[in-house]
């Protein structure tokens, strides 16, 4: 879904993707409350300069940054399922 271009022709698959993409928004979101956490809770760590702080910043980092990622394209995708939305119900 992140990376579909589909936007649906009719109303009942467009209300289908709609209601896809308020699945992956909640889902999202949990996730990045999670990852928040995770964050928040590896602070101390990084600050402490123990010998493991390199390897939780090379692990935090690639998935704080796949995470953006992955708002970024939901974010475009929101753009494509209100169009077609409100293509479709006109």
């Amino acid at each position: 879904m992140l990376r579909s271009d589909d936007t649906g022709k009719h109303v009942i698959g467009v209300q289908d993707l709609l209601q896809k993409h308020l699945l992956l928004e909640s889902q999202l979101s949990a996730l990045g409350t999670r990852i928040r956490n995770l964050n928040k809770r590896a602070q101390p760590y990084m600050k402490s300069l123990q010998p493991e702080t390199q390897q939780l910043q090379k692990r935090l980092e690639p998935l704080n940054k796949d995470y953006e990622k992955s708002v970024s394209f939901l974010a475009r995708d929101s753009i494509y399922v209100l169009y077609a939305h409100t293509r479709v119900t006109r």
